[in-house]
Formats: structure tokens, sequence, C-alpha cells
């Protein structure tokens, strides 16, 4: 994990819990860098991501959500705050732009067999939201906090 401890500017109880999970539950195969600055997009010039984690299974951007999150009439919520735009269209530009920079930098071989994907992280919430920009499969919720991180 890099830094080795979760920063005190962190305010985040769920990106707290999730350090201390990850840490704990994930192999030494893996890399983890917690909120990873990334000069982004045209819409936002930097941008960070909440896990950067890097392994024998590819590089994952995971974004973070605490407390309730939802969707009312198109708009996303994280407890009484209206977010400017999804969790999912917060860690997708990041992602794409990592893999645009790690791209030209790795051996041919290695980056044909890169894996690049991204995740969204409620570990209070059973992640019940859905719509055809929602894939279930890349949200960790709170019902997948009893497993182990690494399953």
């Amino acid at each position: 994990m890099i830094p080795s401890r979760v920063s005190e500017t962190t305010q985040s109880y769920a990106e707290r819990l999730m350090f201390e999970k990850i840490s704990a539950e994930l192999s030494d195969d893996w890399i983890v860098l917690h909120c990873l600055g990334v000069a982004c997009c045209r819409d936002r010039p930097w941008t960070e991501v909440d896990f950067v984690l890097i392994g024998p299974l590819g590089v994952y951007c995971l974004e973070v959500k605490g407390g309730n999150l939802r969707r009312v009439g198109g708009k996303w919520y994280q407890n009484q705050h209206e977010l400017d735009r999804s969790p999912f269209e917060q860690v997708v530009p990041p992602a794409t732009q990592l893999h645009q920079f790690l791209s030209p930098r790795l051996i041919e071989s290695i980056e044909r067999r890169l894996i690049l994907g991204y995740g969204v992280v409620t570990p209070d919430v059973d992640f019940n939201i859905s719509g055809p920009d929602i894939v279930k499969k890349l949200v960790y919720d709170a019902v997948d906090t009893s497993s182990p991180f690494s399953d």
C-alpha cells in the first residue's frame, strides 16, 4: 500500500475502511496506490483516483463512495449532496488516461495482456441502482464486504 498509512487528511470513513480492508486482505502480489492524482481530460484537467490496484490480473481504478448513494430523476446523490456526475463517470476518464499513459511505456507483449479496469466501491450500502449505464459486476458494495476483498 502506497502510502503505507492512510493520510490524516482523508476524511471519508469509507475510504479509510477500504484502505484497511485492502491492506489486510489483498495478497503481496498487488501494489495499491491510494489517492493517485491523474492529469485527466478536457472537462477536468486534474482528478484523483481513490485506489489504483496493480497486480497480476491487471490495473484497476476504484472510486469509493461512502454513506447513502442514490440516483433520483437521473441525478446522483451521496448522502444529501448532489454529485455533478455518477461514480462511474468519475472513475472512467482517469482510468482511460492511466491506460493511455501506461501503454507506450510497457513492452509490447505486456501491453497486449494488460487489463485496465475500473469499479465503484460503496461499502456502506447495498448498491441497488440499475440502468443501462451501470454494470453491477463492477460494483463492490456492503454485501461484498462480508467476503475477503480478494474475492
